[in-house]
Order: C-alpha cells, then sequence, then structure tokens
C-alpha cells in the first residue's frame, strides 16, 4: 500500500484521531498495572421496563453535562448540524441487565446514512465500576478532582471491571463505526455512530443491537430505530467508456446531522491469483469467484469443487480469501462492523480498531484485508475497487471516508462518502474523474440528480 497516494485520495488525518490512536497505545503499554478484573458471567438479558424512570433522570442529566447525542456529534465532528436535528432523536429507547451491568440505551438516531446511539452503562454491585477500553484512548477523569478512573477506584474502594466491548450492530448491514465516551459520575456514558454500507436505497427502519461484553457472554438489547428525517436524491451516471470502473450507485442523502454524498462502484475482475487445481474451493452458481472459506462475504449455500473444476466454470480466486489466509499468531485490527482483519490500524480511514490474533479475527468470520493484509500489494491491483478513487472539484471541501463490501452477487465494492455541511452541497450535476491505482485519469464521469 502506498501511504502517499492512500493519504491523497483521503485527505489528512484529523490531529484528534492521532492523539487517540497514540494515546490508545500508551495506554496498552501500561495496562498490566492497572488494578482490574475481568469477571466472566453467565447473562441474562431482557428489556426493562421498570428502568424507565431511571432512564428518564438519566437522560436529562447527560444532556445537560454533554453527553447527549447532539453534543457527542458537536464533538465528533467539524460540521455542525441543523437545530431540528434534536427533533430526530428517540429517548428511553431499550434497556438490559445482568449480574455485572445495567445497559441502557438512552437515545438513538437514523438519518437514512448513519446510526448514533448513546448508552449509559452501570454496575449492579455496589463494590464495583464499569470501564471499557474498547475505543478510549486512555482513561476517563472521573470525580471532582479530576482523577483517573484508577485513582478514584482506589480512592473510594471500588474495583474497576473491564466490560470489554460497548458497541452497536445493525441487522444485516455491515459498516464502518466510530465513537466516543465520557463519565457521568460512575456511570460509564458510550456514544456510537456506526455508517451503514447500503448498496441500494436507504432502508426506512434497521434493526439495531447495542451491547456490551464480547462473544457468548455478552450483554445485548435488541430494538428498531426509524428513519426519521432525510431525503435521498439519486445520481444517474454517464458511460464510462474505457473505464473498467462501474457506477453501481450515487445518491446524495439530506438531514437534520449533515448532506452526504456516496458513490458506490465496482471493477471488473482481471485473472487474479490462479487457481490451485486440486485444492478445494466453495462457488456459488451467480458468483464470480472460487472461495477458500465458504462463509466469505456472508455467502450461503456453497457448493464445494476443486480448483480445477471452478476454472473450468469460469471462476477466479476471490480477491480477499482466495489468496491469502489469516496468519493465527499474527496482530491484525478490526472493528465490530468491518468485514477485514487489517495489518494497519488506519487502513482506509478506519478508526477505533481492536487488535486481535489471526485466530481471534477468523473466529470472528473476518477476512484478510486485500489492501493491508495481503501478500500482494492490492492497491496496485486494478481489479481491487478499494485502490481506484474518485476526483471532483464538487468536493474539494468535504470530508471524505469509505469502506468496502460485498454485493449481493459476491462482488466486492467500494464505496466513498463526502461529508457537507447543511446546505453547502453544489446543485445540479456533478463531475467526478476515475484515478486508476496507477494514476491514470479516465474521462470525467457524469452524476446526474
Amino acid at each position: 500500500m502506498k501511504e502517499p497516494r492512500w493519504k491523497d485520495a483521503f485527505g489528512r488525518v484529523p490531529d484528534s484521531f492521532s492523539a487517540r490512536v497514540e494515546g490508545t497505545l500508551n495506554e496498552m503499554n501500561r495496562m498490566e498495572g492497572r488494578q482490574t478484573m475481568k469477571r466472566k458471567i453467565a447473562w441474562r438479558a431482557a428489556l426493562a421496563a421498570a428502568l424507565a424512570l431511571a432512564i428518564l433522570t438519566g437522560t436529562a442529566l447527560a444532556l445537560g453535562q454533554g453527553g447527549g447525542l447532539i453534543d457527542f456529534f458537536r464533538r465528533s465532528t467539524a460540521i455542525p448540524p441543523r437545530a431540528d436535528a434534536a427533533n430526530d432523536v428517540a429517548h428511553n429507547v431499550a434497556a438490559a441487565e445482568n449480574d455485572l451491568c445495567r445497559l441502557t440505551v438512552r437515545e438513538a438516531a437514523y438519518d437514512g446514512l448513519a446510526v448514533r446511539v448513546v448508552m449509559a452503562l452501570e454496575a449492579v454491585q455496589p463494590d464495583e465500576i464499569l470501564y471499557s477500553d474498547f475505543q478510549s484512548g486512555g482513561e476517563e477523569p472521573m470525580g471532582d478532582a479530576g482523577e483517573t478512573e484508577t485513582e478514584y477506584a482506589q480512592r473510594v474502594g471500588k474495583r474497576l471491571v473491564n466490560v470489554d466491548f460497548c458497541d452497536i450492530d445493525v441487522e444485516g448491514m455491515p459498516g464502518s463505526g466510530t465513537g466516543a465516551e465520557t463519565r457521568e459520575g460512575e456511570t460509564l456514558i458510550v456514544y456510537r455512530e456506526l455508517l451503514v454500507n447500503q448498496p441500494d436505497a436507504a432502508a426506512e427502519m434497521l434493526t439495531v443491537t447495542a451491547y456490551a461484553g464480547d462473544g457468548d457472554d455478552r450483554l445485548a438489547v435488541t430494538f428498531p430505530v426509524t428513519r426519521v428525517s432525510g431525503t435521498e436524491t439519486a445520481y444517474r451516471a454517464s458511460e464510462t467508456g474505457t473505464c473498467p470502473l462501474t457506477v453501481r450507485r450515487a445518491a446524495r442523502t439530506d438531514s437534520a446531522f449533515a448532506t452526504y454524498f456516496a458513490i458506490t462502484w465496482t471493477v471488473e475482475p482481471g485473472a487474479g491469483t490462479p487457481l490451485n487445481a486440486e485444492d478445494t474451493y466453495y462457488i456459488t452458481s451467480g458468483g464470480r469467484c472460487a472461495h477458500r472459506k465458504p462463509q466469505c462475504g456472508g455467502m450461503e449455500n456453497a457448493t464445494t469443487v476443486t480448483g480445477a473444476e471452478a476454472a473450468a466454470q469460469g471462476k477466479i480466486a476471490c480477491p480477499v480469501c482466495g489468496s491469502d489466509a489469516l496468519n493465527a499468531e499474527e496482530t491484525y485490527y478490526i472493528t465490530s462492523g468491518g468485514r477485514y482483519a487489517h495489518r494497519k490500524p488506519q487502513c482506509g480511514g478506519m478508526e477505533n480498531a481492536t487488535a486481535v490474533t489471526g485466530a481471534e479475527a477468523a473466529a470472528r468470520g473476518k477476512a484478510a484485508c486485500p489492501v493491508c493484509a495481503s501478500d500482494v500489494e492490492a492497491l496496485e491491483n486494478p481489479s481491487n475497487p478499494q485502490a481506484w478513487r474518485f476526483e471532483s472539484r464538487a468536493f474539494a471541501d468535504a470530508e471524505s471516508f469509505g469502506s468496502g463490501d460485498f454485493l449481493e452477487d459476491g462482488t466486492l465494492a467500494y464505496t466513498q462518502r463526502w461529508l457537507f455541511q447543511p446546505g453547502a452541497f453544489p446543485e445540479g450535476e456533478i463531475t467526478v474523474t476515475p484515478v486508476a491505482p496507477s494514476g491514470e485519469t479516465y474521462p470525467e464521469i457524469h452524476l446526474i440528480p
């Protein structure tokens, strides 16, 4: 992967993000000296209607102390939301409890592109305080004296208990996420924002799961979120001519939070990695690729064939699992909504990644990233859609981020999004220029609303 070209494609990494990464590394180096305990428990998750009064009280306090959803959103981006964004926020959404903690979903919002959730985690045992090092770059301040979590716990004679992962998932839709954490007394307040990949039109309702903990031991609560505001305008792409890139979808989403423009594209696969005639692969009748993993990219009901049989049917090696397996003992970086395990913690603009071994990543269904976890320099591979980019004067001042995904036919696609202030998006036709991995530019593509 060529760093200079990637930086040009995705813009400057914010200083705040660099500081968080550095803080996380420092925190990892000193975690061994931290007096904490991790408990394995038998989860008993259920909706807790009796917590409604506590939720109401907590929500008001969170908003007053800057722990509300709108407050978190303002701090997470340089783009301010419209004044009416607060009308799109649902309150007192759901709750669950186990022997360790109470998980309360205080607020949630979905604007057609992003799901945003604020959770509160409270310890059930009176002698414990919960913390999470999943995405934070260090300890959160506690108490009036600005103590660290460790200092506060030692002073009041309580134990710190790590609840591991605190995150959200959207049913059937992977995405790229970010988040933040703060304190409200001894209650841990967690903000999560997930940009969901929707190759087709945005869904009107999503099913979201908020959880604390990992694997079979996690405490989870599932709830629906409805698209409250936001309009979507589809754009038609002109012919791409000799360019092997195909624009699958282009759309603008306007909401009270921001205006987004997204382009999803695929690239006609080339020869790829040769199939080993005697090895076992997995294929589907409508898919282009032969896979090493039977569930790669969410594939179902795959047929087992040899490499020779797959080649005879015109299949090529999957660019994700067909050539590179995860090394069980190596360190990779993953996010809860991502499909890939990465060698680089900031691959593709990824934020707040968790370090795991290859064995752990494989157990969670992750595949080797075709960009940074491949033995082949994928950013020089014209068959990889993530290796391409778009340039446009219309996007010069917009924040940019991207993510990969598999479409229903098994094709690897890439989506690039640009974030604008409400009302700042250019009207009318937009002209973009495809840029190949080699840096070669192709004729302009006109995107027409």
